[in-house]
């Protein structure tokens, strides 16, 4: 989908971590979703440029490490600042008319610059944040400092779009003078590529489990499958906690998202063997598991996750409905385990819902028009 433009947003950069510039300059690009918008902006009618992470710079880095390595390990935030900072990038920025930063790791470490060059060449800012008032702070000492920083990049941007609604609320309740920068912005997948193919559950016998964040619950995921040792597991995953299973009943499969190891396309054919898919994930405000649930609800897989402070909207999605909810106690998981793999009729129920809740509203197409309204 390309947007009809009236007039000409010159000039859009993204700031991104890595994965995605050279797929974006190569289109080399499968599923869409982790591009936040970047595919459906006509490149005819924008100039556009990608920012990434990258070790190569023009400057001395000694200090910025160790000022990086400080604000992460004492301030509890994701600064990587001399992965961004170099004068080519300041270039990009001081022409730029509308830059988009995914996640607030890119964000924090693009503050540097900012400072500098938001109000002087009028930039505007929006900020993609997936955790940025989740962060667990080691050291209460500097807790003040932590959200005093959040503040600082709260002033130079525009717009904050949560993912979630719990870690929207949450931004809402500390910094209330920023609430109108603040818009619940729902992740959304390529449902052209994560398209359902009609086949029958009930020759589907193994259940998939895909992600590396912080936020899975690796320990109560093993418990799981330690359990239920009648059922087939299959987990993607590169957790090192994970490659350690030695299980008879679970299949490894190591790979993350950007990685060379699992592409979309291996990731759809992995899901489509599967009956089920299951999310056990920590307690947190930050939404987790997102992309998978929705690629899973998508292809037609119904999705059993851990019922969190950060599930990211428990309006549309509905228990028994369109998806599944479990405690987070082992006993719960495998009790919900043993009662839904064989119900039929209630697996194809949430299955059809799940498809038609995703198409209807986490379809990338409304996702990508919604963006548009901001940069218009």
């Amino acid at each position: 989908m390309y947007f009809n433009y009236y007039y000409v947003v010159s000039k859009i950069t993204y700031i991104f971590t890595n994965n995605r510039k050279n797929n974006f300059l190569n289109d080399t690009i499968q599923a869409k979703e982790f591009y936040y918008g970047l595919p459906s902006i006509d490149s005819k009618l924008n100039n556009i440029k990608v920012i990434e992470f990258s070790n190569k710079t023009n400057l001395n880095t000694k200090f910025i490490n160790l000022f990086d390595e400080f604000l992460r390990r004492f301030v509890s935030l994701p600064f990587y600042t001399s992965k961004l900072l170099n004068i080519e990038n300041i270039r990009i920025l001081k022409s730029t008319d509308h830059l988009i930063i995914v996640p607030e790791s890119s964000a924090l470490s693009a503050l540097s610059m900012l400072l500098f060059l938001k109000k002087k060449y009028n930039i505007k800012v929006s900020i993609f944040a997936m955790g940025l008032y989740s962060k667990k702070i080691r050291y209460p000492i500097f807790k003040n400092l932590h959200y005093l920083l959040i503040k600082i990049l709260l002033i130079y941007s525009d717009h904050i779009f949560f993912l979630g609604k719990g870690e929207l609320q949450k931004a809402k309740n500390i910094h209330k003078k920023f609430i109108n920068k603040f818009y619940y912005f729902p992740f959304s997948i390529d449902t052209e590529f994560w398209k359902f193919i009609n086949y029958e559950l009930t020759k589907k016998n193994e259940i998939i489990f895909v992600g590396n964040d912080g936020n899975r619950n690796f320990d109560l995921l093993i418990d799981i499958a330690s359990k239920l040792k009648d059922f087939k597991f299959i987990f993607v995953s590169k957790s090192p906690i994970v490659k350690e299973i030695n299980l008879n009943n679970v299949k490894i499969i190591s790979g993350e998202w950007g990685s060379n190891e699992v592409s979309d396309i291996d990731l759809k054919s992995i899901y489509q063997k599967a009956r089920m898919c299951i999310l056990p994930l920590k307690e947190s405000s930050q939404p987790s598991g997102q992309s998978v649930a929705l690629q899973s609800m998508s292809l037609g897989i119904p999705v059993l996750i851990s019922d969190t402070e950060g599930f990211w909207d428990k309006e549309n999605f509905i228990h028994e409905h369109n998806i599944l909810f479990c405690n987070n106690s082992i006993d719960d998981w495998v009790e919900s385990i043993e009662r839904y793999f064989n119900d039929l009729s209630l697996l194809s129920k949430v299955s059809k819902n799940g498809q038609d809740l995703v198409k209807n509203k986490f379809n990338l197409n409304i996702f990508n028009e919604k963006l548009q309204e901001f940069l218009d």
